[in-house]
């Protein structure tokens, strides 16, 4: 840990710790957790029956009609209810829920009447007669890239109902992070969780990894699709750069069974995503399940200092079977 001091944390907005746990990354400018997800053999058994040389020949003696009238029933069944399951998981895959960031926030705050804890305001983003913005970057990696993000001024970010709408502090320190340690990420399976405008997955796409974009939240999904087809061409949200829901702790096993990396991802990357203590539980348990069993795994972490102290992001992440 380079440095904890807050007293060499920036100033500019929320107090940023300098932390970098990554062995192979340089500390310095970015505050960054990067977690190994420890690896553990998984090994499994099958039993085959075998028959007995009587079994087989009462088996060959039963005529076709015996055989086809005796299974039928079952076969049907089982025809069926595979059939049943797999439109189960089609639609449980094709078919969004709409869920809005604001509802969660509130009945965490709720669920814990002594928690003394500021939750952020959520207000009505009428307030500000011109509450949007578009953001503009230029990248080197090494090649020069330019990126233009659509969402809502990040002076109001405050008072949205959905935090994924703006872009904030910690976002901008992971591309920098990225841009100078693309090695990262480049030629990669990457997965960027509550990518809200979808800024880091985007410039991680043009280094080179192949990214998925998720977020829970349905309104910042709309923008992040936006961007991304703004960006990339029409179409890439589902194509080249994938966009889709995912809930922490909610059907993540169905996330990971829809999605091309079904052995896990390499990277898993995150900024600027906790802000309330309630969703750190979810958080790294959905983490640990997507996140490839492999020693050069890691979760990238930007994290700005806000209602949940970094201990207790370490704390979770060694129950979970991490270290940094």
């Amino acid at each position: 840990l380079p440095c904890l001091d807050p007293a060499t944390a920036s100033t500019a907005g929320a107090a940023a710790y300098p932390v970098c746990c990554c062995p192979a990354a340089e500390a310095g400018f970015a505050p960054l957790l990067c977690c190994l997800a420890c690896t553990g053999g998984l090994a499994q058994s099958s039993n085959k029956h075998n028959q007995t040389e009587a079994e087989k020949e009462h088996c060959h003696k039963k005529t076709f009609k015996e055989e086809v009238w005796t299974n039928m029933p079952s076969l049907l069944e089982d025809e069926f209810r595979e059939e049943d399951e797999e439109n189960s998981d089609n639609d449980e895959e094709e078919q969004e829920e709409r869920w809005i960031e604001a509802d969660f926030v509130a009945s965490g705050a709720n669920a814990e009447e002594d928690n003394d804890d500021t939750v952020p305001c959520m207000g009505d983003l009428f307030a500000d007669p011109d509450p949007h913005e578009t953001f503009s970057f230029t990248f080197h990696v090494p090649e020069e890239i330019k990126v233009e993000i659509h969402g809502v001024k990040a002076e109001n970010g405050q008072t949205l109902n959905s935090t994924g709408l703006t872009l904030w502090r910690a976002s901008s320190l992971l591309c920098q992070y990225l841009e100078g340690n693309a090695k990262l990420v480049k030629n990669k399976s990457v997965l960027e969780l509550g990518a809200g405008l979808g800024l880091c997955g985007i410039l991680a796409h043009h280094i080179g990894g192949n990214v998925t974009l998720s977020d829970g939240d349905t309104d910042a999904l709309a923008e992040m699709r936006r961007n991304v087809n703004e960006n990339l061409g029409e179409g890439a949200s589902d194509t080249i750069l994938p966009c889709r829901q995912l809930r922490w702790g909610q059907k993540v096993s169905s996330f990971k069974k829809h999605s091309s990396h079904f052995d896990g991802f390499d990277v898993i990357m995150g900024s600027d995503i906790i802000y309330v203590e309630e969703i750190l539980e979810p958080l790294f348990d959905t983490i640990v399940e997507l996140l490839k069993n492999s020693e050069s795994a890691k979760f990238l972490l930007a994290y700005a200092r806000r209602n949940v102290n970094i201990d207790l992001v370490f704390e979770c992440a060694s129950r979970h079977g991490m270290e940094w």
